[in-house]
């Protein structure tokens, strides 16, 4: 089975966050998204709160066909709290430091890049810990920079995750998901212009703006928009968000 046409049409140098609404929504685009990376020779990595049995069972049931490449080593799963907390805390130069080894390991072992899935919200949730988290996410955004071959995609539940975790998130990634359709962001802050919490930058209510943004299915054509039809397509979603 092949990769869906958005998936496909995703470049090799994205960071993008998924907001989903269930676990079956988390897994189908899981799989599209995998798929490509493999398609494309890409090492995967994936940071889950799941098992590697329970996740690896989870794919192969939603129709990846995983195992063969656990056993090559093109796929690495992870603990997200043993990956993102060893200590019981976040601390985000210490998990880019981890970032920046596996993108020279793809290289250094063929790999025509690397690609990244994580799961981004934790059982205790602490201001601290949302701010390390956003800081992470924007110095990501730094480390694309200078690798032409990194894709990063983080996931939030949509309407579990507090409203702080997801207006941070939103500050941090260039384009997100939301209802299997591929966002570009007008909140997104770039890494000089990044400052912690904006909060008044953003629409106070997150679930009146992400079901907004549901109804009104906003798509970014990631390679046949021109710059001047991706501003008016941000224009027309800033005006619905702040209406």
């Amino acid at each position: 089975m092949q990769t869906t046409t958005t998936m496909q049409k995703l470049s090799n140098n994205e960071h993008l966050s998924l907001f989903y609404e269930t676990v079956d929504e988390q897994l189908r685009f899981l799989v599209d998204y995998f798929r490509a990376g493999f398609e494309r020779n890409e090492l995967c990595i994936l940071a889950t709160h799941s098992t590697e049995k329970e996740i690896a069972h989870q794919l192969e049931s939603a129709g990846l066909d995983i195992s063969g490449h656990i056993r090559a080593g093109d796929i690495h799963i992870f603990s997200a709290l043993e990956a993102y907390l060893p200590q019981g805390r976040f601390v985000a130069d210490y998990m880019i430091g981890n970032l920046a080894y596996f993108v020279q390991a793809a290289a250094d072992q063929g790999y025509s890049g690397i690609r990244v899935a994580s799961e981004t919200h934790w059982p205790h949730d602490t201001s601290a810990l949302q701010t390390e988290t956003s800081l992470y996410e924007n110095s990501v955004n730094e480390l694309l920079k200078g690798n032409s071959h990194f894709t990063e995609l983080c996931l939030y539940p949509a309407h579990t995750s507090p409203d702080e975790v997801i207006k941070g998130a939103v500050q941090t990634h260039p384009k997100f998901v939301y209802d299997n359709e591929i966002h570009n962001n007008p909140y997104y802050f770039s890494p000089d212009k990044f400052t912690r919490f904006n909060s008044d930058k953003l629409p106070k209510n997150t679930d009146r703006w992400l079901e907004s943004l549901k109804k009104k299915r906003y798509r970014l054509k990631l390679n046949d928009t021109t710059s001047r039809e991706m501003a008016r397509t941000d224009q027309a979603i800033k005006k619905l968000l702040t209406a």
